[in-house]
């Protein structure tokens, strides 16, 4: 039987609804409506659908369409097309990334650092590359805005990448290093050097963490904060509604600036975090593909038995049709008895 998702697709800068825009798989689509509407029927053989969003005078964008939204709205975004300069510059594109906004270029170590990892992550398995796709969905709904916003001033520009970029880089080189390699120990104590060298200690990594954790607890912020946060507050609280832009970003950030200040133990925090990645929120494989995807995940958490107990916790609770046994056999909880 036929599946369906309503799809809302908006101006990434005004938020505002975008008629006229295809949303094609290659073969057959159609165009939003006039809110900006596309009802996606999808037939009952997939489990998730890859599309493009295309509009002219915009950037193109894919969107995957996931079982686990059958019957709900979902949103995204296109973000106005700017032509790259002319002569060969560096030069980088309103559509980009808040990354590439704060460090200036597409091509910086952090921009091409963490599409590697995320290329390398969803090679691995296909579930976390639905997983990287989906909070890529949420974080599109948001970032240009934010990068927009600072992209023409150096004083912000190297605030994000103080507070955020270098920090979330960091952590993520940290986790891919445990999860891709973890018999490498040379690599996983370097990249573990570098995280904690992330947040400096002039910038007072306690103050910082406290503001992260009133942002994430949905508290008013001091006066005294700093005028940059003060103006970003508004976006900021609109990424922090997304669900897997918490566990994405916010969740990482917390753990590292904290970490910081309090000489946490750095491995027990991405075990943690990796712990808690939000696979229980996508559709369940097909049974054809449940044992290799979970024997994938199981990998990418070999370095923690806690973490894998806690994804395969959740998964089971999920996905009851899995079974603990498919669990089990993945090592992901406990053999039943």
């Amino acid at each position: 039987m036929p599946w369906a998702v309503t799809l809302i697709v908006k101006d990434c800068s005004s938020s505002a609804p975008l008629p006229g825009a295809l949303v094609t798989d290659g073969v057959g689509g159609g165009y939003t409506d006039n809110y900006g509407q596309f009802i996606a029927v999808i037939d009952d053989a997939y489990t998730g659908y890859v599309v493009q969003i295309s509009k002219a005078n915009y950037s193109a964008r894919n969107f995957t369409f996931d079982r686990s939204q059958v019957g709900t709205v979902q949103n995204t975004c296109l973000s106005v097309y700017v032509a790259p300069p002319s002569g060969g510059g560096g030069g980088w594109q309103i559509s980009c990334f808040i990354v590439t906004a704060a460090t200036g270029s597409e091509t910086s170590e952090e921009v091409t650092g963490m599409r590697a990892l995320r290329d390398r992550v969803a090679a691995r398995s296909a579930l976390a590359g639905r997983l990287i796709e989906a909070i890529y969905n949420e974080y599109w709904q948001f970032s240009p805005a934010i990068a927009d916003q600072i992209r023409d001033s150096e004083s912000a520009r190297m605030a994000v990448t103080a507070l955020v970029v270098r920090p979330l880089f960091a952590w993520y080189q940290f986790a891919g290093q445990l999860a891709l390699n973890p018999s490498d120990t040379a690599a996983i104590d370097q990249a573990e050097k570098a995280l904690r060298g992330a947040c400096p200690r002039y910038l007072g990594p306690a103050k910082v963490a406290g503001y992260l954790k009133q942002l994430a607890d949905g508290q008013s912020l001091p006066a005294s904060m700093p005028q940059l946060v003060a103006q970003l507050a508004p976006r900021l609280r609109q990424a922090l509604a997304l669900p897997l832009v918490r566990w994405a970003i916010l969740e990482p950030l917390l753990r590292t600036w904290q970490g910081a200040a309090d000489h946490l133990d750095m491995r027990q925090q991405v075990a943690a975090w990796l712990g808690g990645a939000p696979l229980d929120t996508l559709a369940t494989p097909e049974p054809a593909q449940l044992a290799a995807e979970l024997d994938a995940v199981a990998s990418l958490l070999s370095f923690d038995a806690q973490a894998r107990s806690a994804v395969g916790a959740r998964l089971a609770a999920a996905w009851p049709a899995a079974g603990t046994q498919a669990l089990a056999h993945a090592g992901l909880c406990e053999h039943p008895a």
